[in-house]
């Protein structure tokens, strides 16, 4: 009962429509063995009204049990998004705020050799590489 609450809380109308679906279904479903019951110990032969109400059934109850099922699997698929995204929203803002600081206090250790490459590399590039370089070896 408490996941049918649940259901009808994140969609109502996909929920009665599933429950309709599921109703014509079974009801479906009972005529059909009904008639077919009838047509096997009925003596008489079979009416063309039984013959057409026993391909529409055939038809109907299929359908009605798909179209039941599909919406009860997409019920359960927005259930299950909803309430993920209502646990994901207060652990990703908290998991932010814990990058950020992170972030601040590795920063000068990260950021400072790296600075520290990079302007030793412009300084190659500006001046060239110096005595000690492969490029002035002598030839």
């Amino acid at each position: 009962m408490k996941l049918i609450k649940f259901l009808f809380k994140s969609s109502p109308l996909m929920v009665i429509m599933a429950i309709v679906a599921g109703v014509i279904s079974g009801v479906s479903s009972t005529i059909l063995l009904a008639l077919i019951g009838k047509a096997l110990t009925s003596l008489s032969s079979i009416t063309p009204f039984q013959l057409k109400s026993f391909i529409a059934l055939c038809v109907l109850v299929p359908i009605m049990r798909f179209i039941s099922e599909a919406l009860l699997m997409r019920i359960g698929q927005v259930a299950v998004y909803k309430q993920r995204i209502q646990l994901y929203h207060p652990a990703h803002a908290a998991y932010k705020r814990s990058a950020r600081m992170r972030l601040e206090r590795l920063l000068p250790w990260v950021l400072m050799p790296n600075i520290a490459m990079a302007g030793g590399l412009l300084q190659i590039v500006a001046f060239g590489g110096g005595a000690l370089s492969l490029d002035a070896r002598k030839r």
